[in-house]
């Protein structure tokens, strides 16, 4: 479920609230919010394993993005249990609630996470996740939510403001830089 700045209390109809979803669901905040995640993550690997063994990560940039996108399936839940929401997902003013308008339990947060790496990223498989990252963006576009979070969650969507538009900017220029 997306909402934009409202909660699941002031829904009223299910019809508007699907209605409302699909007006409101921001299919690429999510995506940068995500790609953020998984590049700070990328950035604390690259220099974690890049001191001990450099061959490992300049040789092997398939399996280094497996390993980052699986370690991130472990990481995430952590954050949402907790805060509710990522770095990425701050930045862009994106929080997840479960249905009752609370942070998400970490068990149920790592469910999500887990369908969010099988169904959304193919499980970091080559090709693949790019046919699950597509049929993602479309159920997300014209159903106004993902599998993972039909029925148990609520994403909300609030306006980011400037200043966190720059430092989303800045972080993913230095990302791809990287």
């Amino acid at each position: 479920m997306v909402s934009d700045e409202t909660s699941v209390k002031d829904q009223k109809s299910p019809q508007l609230t699907e209605e409302y979803q699909k007006l409101h669901v921001k299919p690429w905040d999510r995506f940068f919010a995500r790609n953020i995640d998984l590049g700070v993550l990328a950035i604390v690997y690259g220099f974690s394993f890049g001191i001990f063994y450099p061959d490992f990560i300049s040789d092997n940039n398939v399996i280094n993005s497996f390993i980052i996108l699986f370690c991130w399936f472990l990481i995430e839940p952590i954050f949402l249990s907790i805060f509710g929401t990522t770095l990425g997902k701050f930045l862009f003013n994106i929080k997840i609630r479960d249905v009752n308008d609370k942070k998400p339990k970490f068990y149920n947060s790592f469910v999500r996470s887990f369908r969010v790496w099988c169904q959304g990223y193919g499980f970091g498989i080559p090709i693949v996740f790019l046919f699950t990252l597509i049929s993602s963006y479309s159920k997300l576009k014209n159903t106004g939510t993902t599998s993972w979070d039909k029925d148990k969650f609520v994403i909300t969507h609030s306006n980011y403001g400037f200043i966190k538009s720059i430092i989303s900017f800045l972080i993913i220029t230095m990302i791809i830089g990287l």
